[in-house]
């Protein structure tokens, strides 16, 4: 399912799965959803968390207004109603608070998907996956949104794991913590909410380990001053060191406290996206670096090489990065696909990574390599 916002703020879809769509009539070129047409509020962000095997995407936008509309899967209450029911028209979320931000993430361990939702008095909430007790304690599922925190400025989650920076810039998590994760020198689970202890410059934070990031779990937040730490588990050294016995994050070994690695863009680092064992990390003036797994998925200097690498290097492009996103899927035969797209600024897009041939060329692109479209983009979304 593809959607797009148009300048108006207005939705439109085109997909091969009706049950995603919330529409009577399957959407094979963009159309526009009528629901949305005659709202008279505009759409600012639209995120999906796909469906795995039968399993139907569930889809959330949100409006200027400060409200959300949802469709698809419901099935661990992710979207608040206090119910479990499929949607299959758009609806508005019932949550009182206006809305300034909100996040939908997704896991395919049991199609687990979680949505956490940040009011404009900055308190966090969460629905849906609750398995260790990530958003409240005593329930398997939470079906209405749960107060989480107050104070807070970013957050994320792998499902199973929540962390959130607050505004005076401290660090906290919540849930399952078997990997060191959640980066408070333990690997045991937390169904509270836990600081990091001596953490006071804590700006943002990131993980977006799609499918797999039940089985390689990792923290990862910015400092203030544009530095990068990871804790938890070090998949083919994606936290960007070399595989050494006497390295603390050494190739698949486990961290229970954030460390913070060596590289070029350190100090300038604005966003962090992963899949499988890469970790992909764009600086404030364009530059990206990668690290870990090589094997079809990750590529650094522009050279495909077999050897996984434990320190991140740059990619080589053209122009640039304004923007980047990552996409990764769970294959039923085969390697799983992940593939990386960034926007230069000289609004060429350019992919690179494996794909399994549908996206960026048979086998993946070993290199990155331009789009081949005639059009030049101000922004770029990707969702799987």
């Amino acid at each position: 399912t593809l959607y797009a916002i148009d300048h108006l703020g207005k939705l439109w879809v085109a997909s091969t799965n009706l049950q995603d769509t919330g529409l009577t009539i399957l959407p094979s070129v963009l159309t526009p959803v009528p629901f949305f047409q005659s709202l008279n509020e505009k759409i600012i962000k639209i995120q999906q968390a796909a469906g795995y095997g039968n399993a139907i995407a569930s889809t959330i936008c949100l409006t200027d207004a400060g409200n959300l509309y949802a469709v698809g899967g419901n099935a661990l209450g992710q979207f608040g109603f206090g119910n479990t029911t499929t949607l299959t028209a758009w609806t508005k979320i019932p949550f009182l608070s206006p809305v300034k931000d909100f996040g939908i993430y997704g896991n395919t361990s049991g199609n687990l998907v979680n949505v956490l939702i940040k009011t404009l008095d900055n308190k966090l909430y969460g629905a849906g996956c609750n398995s260790y007790s990530q958003l409240a304690s005593g329930v398997l599922n939470v079906t209405t949104f749960s107060l989480i925190d107050a104070n807070v400025n970013n957050f994320t989650s792998n499902t199973w794991t929540i962390w959130w920076t607050r505004n005076d810039k401290t660090l906290w998590f919540r849930g399952a913590n078997a990997q060191g994760e959640g980066g408070n020198g333990t690997i045991v689970n937390k169904a509270v909410n836990t600081q990091i202890s001596g953490v006071t410059d804590a700006v943002n934070v990131f993980n977006y380990d799609a499918w797999v990031s039940s089985n390689y779990p990792f923290g990862c937040y910015l400092t203030d001053t544009g530095v990068v730490k990871f804790t938890g588990y070090n998949r083919e050294g994606k936290f960007g060191t070399s595989v050494t016995s006497t390295t603390p994050l050494a190739s698949n070994v486990v961290t229970n406290t954030y460390r913070q690695p060596t590289f070029a863009g350190q100090g300038d680092v604005v966003d962090v996206v992963s899949c499988h064992g890469n970790v992909y990390i764009r600086t404030n003036d364009g530059r990206v670096f990668s690290s870990g797994l090589q094997s079809y998925r990750g590529i650094s200097k522009g050279t495909y090489t077999a050897t996984d690498l434990n320190t991140f290097l740059q990619v080589s492009l053209p122009a640039p990065v304004k923007d980047m996103k990552l996409t990764s899927y769970y294959a039923t035969t085969g390697s799983d696909p992940c593939f990386v797209t960034c926007l230069l600024e000289t609004g060429q897009v350019y992919c690179f990574g494996y794909s399994d041939g549908n996206f960026v060329g048979a086998n993946g692109l070993l290199v990155p390599q331009a789009v081949p479209i005639n059009q030049f983009y101000n922004g770029i979304a990707i969702s799987s």
